[in-house]
């Protein structure tokens, strides 16, 4: 089951109202619809691909870190497309912010290629909020036109 802690007490200090979130990034199963993009995209952590609810339940995996499977060990084969890079969290040198743009545009297509064929298709990045996200979101910008 989920560790779970009350709001403060997850990665970094966050803050915020009352509840209980799990902690980091080892929340299982790691993933969430957004549905209000594609009814067929998830996002998630790098537990995610290994605690979908069936094998092969994700179609199609755009991974930016590798996978870990139930073990904690990472798992490269449970990615359908790589497109790895680090998040410096804005403190990338000109070089790194190019290369992670070059990365989330790839991204974006692999997932409107993946969403077009009819596949549940899940983006995950290390703890599903800033590199998985940002892949969604250009997705949702550059071939969602803003639709819904």
């Amino acid at each position: 089951p989920a560790r779970l802690s009350p709001r403060g007490g997850g990665p970094r200090g966050m803050k915020g109202g009352g509840g209980m979130l799990p902690r980091g990034n080892r929340d299982a199963p790691g993933y969430a619809p957004l549905a209000a993009m594609h009814p067929l995209l998830y996002v998630g952590n790098e537990l995610a691909a290994s605690h979908a609810p069936a094998p092969g339940y994700f179609q199609s995996v755009v991974s930016t870190v590798p996978p870990l499977d139930a073990q904690l060990s990472r798992t490269p084969s449970l990615t359908t497309h790589r497109v790895y890079f680090l998040d410096e969290m804005g403190r990338e040198s000109p070089a790194g912010e190019a290369y992670a743009r070059s990365c989330i545009l790839a991204g974006a297509e692999a997932v409107r290629a993946a969403l077009a064929l009819g596949k549940r298709t899940l983006v995950h990045c290390a703890y599903g909020q800033n590199r998985s996200t940002a892949i969604c979101i250009a997705f949702a910008v550059l071939y969602q036109g803003g639709r819904r």
